[in-house]
């Protein structure tokens, strides 16, 4: 099965069938009443999958988990004017720091 034949709402009950039970729960802790609605459907009908693609839904999201990762970690000059936008001799510090 391709990727692009599961769902999201799919993906994310693989997800969490994939995590231990008490961390499975303690991510659950943070979802919506709606959120929980949805998931448990999908847990529900879950069925077998196949090895390969377990591990293509795993590896789907542990790219995007690093893409966000880098996006955090990399500085974005911009971002980083804004919020110091107000702090005095702002221009200097900021230039300085940002070469």
């Amino acid at each position: 099965m391709m990727l692009d034949e599961i769902s999201s709402k799919e993906k994310a009950a693989i997800l969490i069938r994939t995590l231990e039970e008490g961390v499975a729960a303690k991510v659950i802790e943070y979802m919506t009443a709606e959120e929980k609605e949805v998931l448990l459907r999908e847990i529900a009908k879950f069925r077998v999958y196949k090895p390969e693609t377990l591990e293509n839904v795993l590896g789907e999201f542990l790219y995007e988990l690093n893409v966000k990762e880098l996006n955090l970690v990399t500085p974005d000059k911009e971002y980083i004017r804004r919020i110091f936008k107000n702090m005095p001799e702002d221009g200097k510090i900021i230039g300085r720091s940002l070469v």
